[in-house]
């Protein structure tokens, strides 16, 4: 495990992190990640209705609580991997702004008054 988090911590720094989740989800898997929290809603909705007591408000509060937060972690994953994606955008353009050759020219700035 520290082996994994050791490499995964190395190919962070290196800004190899941002380049390998860009594409790591497709619209298939995100459709089936938000249905899935869709689906323990409605089915602790379901559980608080059709069985009554204590069990049912239980059942309803764990599955409708595991559905809400399942969405919110995949909202928060979806944040990230934007986030990701235009730092990538970014370190292509800058790539390519290296090779061009055309560097531009700095001003040269004035010297500071003494004193």
């Amino acid at each position: 495990m520290t082996i994994v988090a050791w490499s995964f911590m190395r190919s962070v720094s290196r800004g190899l992190h941002a380049a390998a989740i860009v594409g790591a989800v497709t619209p298939p898997a995100r459709v089936l990640g938000f249905g899935s929290a869709a689906a323990l809603v409605v089915a602790g909705a379901i559980c608080g209705t059709l069985i009554g007591g204590s069990v049912g408000d239980a059942l309803a509060i764990g599955l409708i609580t595991l559905g809400l937060g399942a969405a919110l972690l995949m909202i928060f994953f979806e944040v990230g991997l934007s986030e990701d994606r235009e730092l990538a955008r970014d370190e292509k353009r800058r790539r390519q702004r290296s090779t061009d050759g055309k560097r531009r020219r700095r001003r040269p700035r004035r010297p500071r008054r003494p004193g």
